[in-house]
């Protein structure tokens, strides 16, 4: 968390990851090793993100950023 921004990277999902949001915000969701952005969303405080694993198999693994809405 910096001023009215945070980031984090959750890695080695198998199945799901849900992520509980600290405040509103606008999330971005991107992919850690192509930047390709995946998802732009706005989330209440308290709200939840799910982000889902692979298909099949293997782990994922996605950059999540933040700022206050």
């Amino acid at each position: 968390i910096h001023g009215n921004s945070w980031l984090t990277l959750p890695h080695g999902l198998r199945e799901y990851a849900m992520f509980i949001a600290p405040r509103p915000s606008l999330v971005t969701v991107s992919h850690p090793l192509t930047g390709v952005m995946l998802m732009e969303t706005r989330i209440m405080g308290g709200g939840t993100l799910t982000l889902d694993g692979p298909e099949r198999g293997g782990l994922a693994a996605y950059v999540i950023q933040g700022r206050d809405a």
